[in-house]
């Protein structure tokens, strides 16, 4: 008996202190460089040399299906995939092309996932492109701030999450959810907003609802942006951009712009607006071709220089 009581005051006391343990906040990497934004935004910083040139990225919503009201459920997970389908700088599937056409694969290294308590976006970009580390920022804002949620869209994209949820019906792991998730979270909001929602609500919402819910919960103070990657940490977090000045793209009825005058006219505009030190200048052009061009072009401002004619 003496034995069964010491027992019982040992368990009793790890238990407490395990208890309080839980209380602490995990500390933070001292590696991970971490910082809030004016408008509430956080962002988490890692620099990883392996593998070499890629960056991970990850917007992270604190915005799930336990926020939906009863005629929003299912919505939160709809959001997600409308976040595919147009947004203000990728119109429609702009944006899925676009990433397919520069080596990238949706699912692989572009995806979502969206749960009771959050809704998370991932990106997986090479850093060897100053257009596509650009570009890639600005699609996270794009998902943040700028979904088109066009109705006709929306519409077509009601098909495509029935199926996903007659699938899941059909998925053994799914239908004991269905049935566990109810008893597991009996007598609270998560018993009632699995992220799927319910058939009917997804076949007749109005898109106003959606539109609700984005406005409501795709707000910077419930943002979190995360970039892990082979990158310059400090350029990332103060906002470093960078301006591609391009020809390739003349033809019949578009002249290029003399790449210095383009260079030089850009640099002064910068400088007038007190960012050229946060702006980073990359040429692309066919009339770069010997060394004097070169070193003219960094004279006036270039910061790289891609003489694509000459290679």
């Amino acid at each position: 008996m003496k034995k069964i009581t010491t027992f019982l005051l040992a368990f009793t006391l790890a238990t407490q202190i395990f208890a309080q343990k839980l209380n602490i906040p995990i500390p933070n990497n001292p590696a991970v460089k971490v910082g809030t934004l004016k408008n509430g935004l956080k962002y988490y910083i890692l620099k990883n040399s392996e593998p070499k040139n890629r960056m991970e990225l990850r917007l992270v919503v604190n915005a799930g299906s336990v926020l939906e009201t009863d005629a929003q459920q299912g919505l939160a997970h709809f959001m997600e995939h409308m976040n595919f389908n147009g947004t203000k700088e990728f119109p429609k599937n702009d944006l899925v092309n676009f990433l397919q056409k520069s080596g990238m694969k949706f699912g692989a290294d572009l995806n979502a996932s969206t749960s009771f308590d959050e809704t998370i976006y991932q990106l997986q970009v090479p850093t060897d492109s100053a257009k596509l580390f650009e570009r890639a920022f600005q699609i996270l804002a794009d998902w943040s701030s700028y979904a088109t949620l066009d109705t006709a869209e929306i519409n077509k994209e009601r098909g495509i999450i029935l199926e996903e949820e007659r699938a899941r019906g059909k998925n053994a792991q799914s239908r004991i959810q269905q049935k566990l998730f109810p008893i597991l979270f009996n007598n609270s909001r998560y018993a009632d907003r699995l992220p799927i929602g319910k058939v009917e609500i997804l076949k007749t919402f109005k898109p106003e609802e959606i539109v609700k819910f984005y406005r409501d919960w795709y707000r910077p103070d419930l943002m979190a942006v995360v970039a892990v990657g082979s990158f310059d940490v400090d350029a990332v977090e103060d906002g470093f951009q960078v301006i591609v000045l391009s020809d390739r793209a003349i033809d019949s009825e578009h002249a290029a712009i003399p790449s210095l005058l383009a260079v030089s006219a850009v640099h002064h505009h910068l400088i007038r607006k007190g960012c050229r030190g946060a702006v980073g200048i990359v040429v692309e052009a066919g009339d770069v071709w010997e060394v004097h061009h070169f070193a003219t072009l960094i004279g006036f401002g270039a910061t790289a220089i891609n003489p694509y004619l000459a290679l």
